[in-house]
């Protein structure tokens, strides 16, 4: 094989090849290296050259990849240089490793996908509550042993945050959430939910998803302690508090800077926790503090447009997108199962957003279709940039024969040779008719 390998790509008529010096051994073409005076093999000592781009090379290496675990490069590399040496081994090896299936599996990463715009609901202008997102999370542990559950209300366009307390998960207690929530912060005009069936079974309109991690700071706060359900209620009006006091925008140390937004001026508007004096009542008319309370709401929602929304651009480290295609073989992602039990399927159709991205495809699996983001699929099938030269060999020209040339052919063999149909009898002597689809004679 090597004989065939060499005599097809390389060519001995110079004593270095590819920055090596190299010799003629029993018509095979071998490095020379500074072990010959070691008591080893001749395949150690003098190892056959061969090219990278070979196709049998290439089988050679996936043979020893598979014989020896699925191993990787560098230990690739050790053991076939132990009998050859491969022109740009490394390379080589590399291309036959990235395109094993079963290493796939394990080493593929996720891929990148370029980020769409946010929704007209996240950058419109509103008031606070207006778009409302909602979830549960918990369970948390009561000191009698009881389950509750934190409600989470947020603002989709200001990110407020409203906290509840629910001791179940039926759709009873959460409606007693939302109409507290209601009663406090006002009616919203679209609400956001995971459609749960909680939120669904009686509330039909509260549609789409959202994510939360708001939970953390209830751990953090609690120190893993068991709290009453009074002493968790006034940590979670604590926890709201804090939250809503987070700076949206940039904290300067220049102290001639105006102070940064953050969301609970959006809630509040304008903070007034005093009452005022009688005088100051008497001088000033309702109407004009009205006109300056609207003034101040407006110069708010002008600083955040300038200083939070003009702010949400696409930043960050510029890496490749995967070019997914129709046909291409993945892993569908799942959270709660390892990747080796990670189910396979084919991607059957990309759909295309309003941008001209394509960022959700339709999956098939063995049990059915499903509909993923790509940011949850894993290729399996990557195209390399190395381009494999084909060897070409010069073939004899053969005249094609025609299939009215086979069956003249055919007939005449047919009516030269005289076909014996064996006789078959039962084990008493009666003689067999064999079925005329199987009979030899036709």
């Amino acid at each position: 094989m090597f004989r065939f390998v060499q005599s097809e790509t390389l060519q001995a008529r110079d004593s270095m090849i590819g920055g090596l010096r190299v010799e003629i051994k029993d018509g095979l073409i071998c490095v020379k290296t500074k072990l010959q005076n070691r008591q080893d093999s001749v395949g150690f000592r003098y190892p056959v050259l061969l090219p990278s781009s070979h196709p049998l090379v290439e089988q050679l290496i996936r043979e020893e990849h598979i014989l020896n675990q699925h191993a990787g490069v560098q230990f690739l590399m050790g053991r076939i240089r132990e009998k050859c040496w491969i022109l740009q081994g490394r390379r080589a090896i590399k291309k036959v490793v990235s395109a094993c299936v079963t290493c796939r599996r394990f080493t593929t990463k996720k891929p990148c996908v370029p980020p769409a715009s946010l929704p007209e609901d996240r950058v419109k202008t509103a008031q606070a509550f207006q778009i409302t997102g909602v979830d549960l999370a918990g369970p948390i542990i009561l000191r009698n042993q009881t389950k509750c559950w934190m409600v989470l209300f947020t603002c989709a366009v200001y990110r407020c945050v409203h906290l509840e307390l629910v001791t179940s998960l039926s759709t009873e207690d959460f409606l007693m959430a939302l109409w507290r929530f209601i009663s406090r912060r006002g009616r919203p005009t679209k609400i956001y939910s995971d459609n749960g069936t909680n939120f669904c079974s009686l509330v039909g309109w509260l549609v789409g998803a959202a994510d939360w991690e708001h939970q953390r700071l209830v751990e953090k706060s609690s120190q893993n302690r068991k709290l009453t359900q009074d002493q968790l209620h006034t940590s979670l009006c604590q926890i709201e508090a804090v939250i809503n006091d987070r700076p949206l925008t940039y904290v300067t140390e220049d102290q001639e800077d105006l102070i940064p937004l953050t969301p609970s001026m959006f809630l509040r508007e304008i903070q007034d926790v005093e009452c005022p004096e009688v005088e100051e009542l008497s001088g000033h008319q309702p109407s004009e503090d009205n006109k300056a309370k609207k003034s101040l709401r407006e110069e708010f929602r002008v600083r955040f447009r300038k200083e939070y929304l003009s702010q949400l651009v696409q930043r960050g480290k510029q890496e490749k997108v995967h070019p997914f295609q129709v046909g291409d073989l993945v892993l569908i992602g799942d959270d709660n199962k390892k990747r080796l039990m990670w189910d396979m399927g084919r991607v059957i159709e990309l759909m295309v957003g309003r941008d001209g991205e394509s960022r959700v495809a339709k999956v098939k699996t063995m049990h059915g279709h499903l509909i993923r983001p790509l940011q949850r699929l894993f290729p399996l099938e990557i195209s390399n940039p190395i381009e494999v030269p084909v060897v070409t060999q010069e073939v004899e020209k053969i005249t094609p024969v025609t299939k009215i040339q086979k069956n003249e052919q055919a007939g005449a063999f047919k009516k030269s040779v005289k076909v014996n149909v064996p006789i078959k009898t039962s084990r008493f002597g009666r003689l067999l008719n064999e079925p005329s689809r199987f009979s030899a004679s036709k």
